[in-house]
């Protein structure tokens, strides 16, 4: 593999990434969709390239129930002056800038405040990756060039492996600028989202224990076995050793109550609801993926919402995706 830029004895980038995502960084060309198309701003070169989730997560996945009968709990949109359930094409946007008084906008209009930084990510500085405090590193992606850009990718990806720096740069997603940083992982470059400086909150002022280890009540023998303990366990980092041991574990608890026998069938009347009932219990992807492959049908009557306090489904995360354009970090 080519040479990277150093951090310790291992790779700083797959540092990060393992950081921020757990990913073993086998790069899948082709096969995540792209949650942005741009260009890579490289001084007075542009760089078309798509933008791919770098995270393949393992999330356990609950369905909020009715204990009584365990029925699902349906989701619904619902008008809180009328009571009534809310289509998805009548949903719109709109910014509270006074109390009851919104500013409603689209997504074009959105867009077209400012198109060149919706669609550009603008490099601004390069600098040495060990440099930038892994508390600062949130989320990671893949930038994936178009057949047209795959000569000027290439120069970046060299020009940045031979710095031994990293890109900061300036991004749009959705309806917010991130600050990222460019880097190189084998064959890819790999944005990785920052934190802002003001996002992160200062030290706690209470609880920690004194800089003085004579005020905190250490003592040299103390720290001289906790240095052979450190010692003892010394180790690489191998970010695939690590695996999510706790979702096997409840996963293996789902398995033994299913071989008990330890079942709970939807009950027949909800098996026979009508298929508003049935479109009320779809996951919240699957409805807006209906909504944009399908003409929106007119709406029916409907009984007025219960009062009192609702219940909303648990997002189904393991299960629903998350590249596609309704993605967002």
């Amino acid at each position: 593999m080519a040479a990277r830029i150093s951090w310790g004895r291992r790779t700083a980038l797959r540092r990060i990434v393992a950081i921020t995502s757990g990913d073993d960084l086998a790069f899948p060309l082709g096969v995540p969709r792209s949650i942005w198309k741009g260009s890579i701003a490289f001084g007075l070169v542009n760089i078309p390239v798509d933008l791919v989730g770098a995270e393949d997560r393992q999330d356990l996945a609950f369905t909020q129930l009715d204990r009584r009968d365990f029925a699902p709990i349906g989701y619904q949109r619902i008008n809180k002056a009328t009571g009534k359930e809310v289509e998805w094409k009548d949903i719109v946007k709109g910014y509270e800038h006074a109390k009851d008084e919104y500013v409603v906008l689209t997504p074009e209009e959105i867009e077209a405040a400012n198109p060149k930084a919706t669609h550009t990510i603008d490099l601004v500085a390069f600098v040495p990756v060990s440099e930038i405090d892994p508390i600062y590193f949130e989320k990671p992606y893949y930038l994936v060039p178009t057949k047209a850009s795959a000569r000027p990718y290439a120069l970046l990806r060299e020009a940045l492996k031979r710095s031994e720096r990293v890109g900061v740069a300036r991004i749009v997603i959705r309806t917010r600028q991130h600050v990222a940083a460019i880097a190189v992982e084998d064959r890819a470059l790999v944005l990785i989202v920052l934190r802002y400086a003001h996002e992160l909150r200062g030290l706690p002022s209470e609880g920690l224990p004194s800089a003085s280890l004579k005020s905190a009540g250490v003592t040299e023998r103390e720290i001289a076995l906790a240095d052979k303990i450190i010692e003892t366990m010394a180790d690489d980092w191998k970010p695939e050793k690590y695996k999510d041991e706790f979702f096997g574990e409840v996963m293996g608890l789902i398995e033994r109550k299913v071989a008990k026998g330890e079942v709970n069938t939807l009950p027949s009347h909800v098996k026979k609801a009508p298929s508003r009932t049935k479109a009320a219990t779809a996951d919240l992807a699957t409805l807006l993926e209906q909504s944009l492959s399908e003409k929106p049908k007119p709406a029916s009557r409907r009984r007025r919402a219960p009062t009192g306090r609702r219940q909303h489904v648990a997002r189904k995360s393991a299960r629903a995706p998350r590249r596609g354009r309704a993605s967002h970090p």
